[in-house]
């Protein structure tokens, strides 16, 4: 739920900044990277991650920092995989582009 919650939020922020991936593409290669280590899971470890990073005003991604997290192993998954999400292209005049800080929550839930 928390996902999708977050890539509606998504959509309507790079909607009103011109962004023109849809946010499923955009995170496509993140998430495809994000694997729940089945130690933890036998530990009965779950919890939020929240990795910020910043979208530069050329569209690239930099800054990569996990802010808070619940185990130091699930923080290194979602570091590892943030180096994995794709430049935006902004669908704006130049001038428009701006520097925008994202905080993306991240769940590890046991099913």
């Amino acid at each position: 739920m928390m996902k999708q919650i977050y890539i509606l939020t998504l959509f309507i922020c790079y909607s009103y900044f011109g962004i023109s991936q849809t946010t499923e593409e955009y995170y496509a290669p993140f998430y495809e990277r994000i694997s729940y280590p089945d130690s933890l899971k036998e530990q009965k470890v779950e919890g939020m991650v929240y990795l910020e990073y910043w979208i530069e005003k050329d569209g690239s991604i930099t800054n990569q920092n996990v802010t808070k997290s619940v185990h130091p192993a699930l923080t290194k998954i979602v570091l590892d995989a943030s180096y994995f999400i794709k430049p935006i292209v902004y669908d704006l005049p130049e001038e428009r582009y701006v520097r925008l800080k994202i905080t993306l929550p991240i769940n590890f839930k046991l099913d």
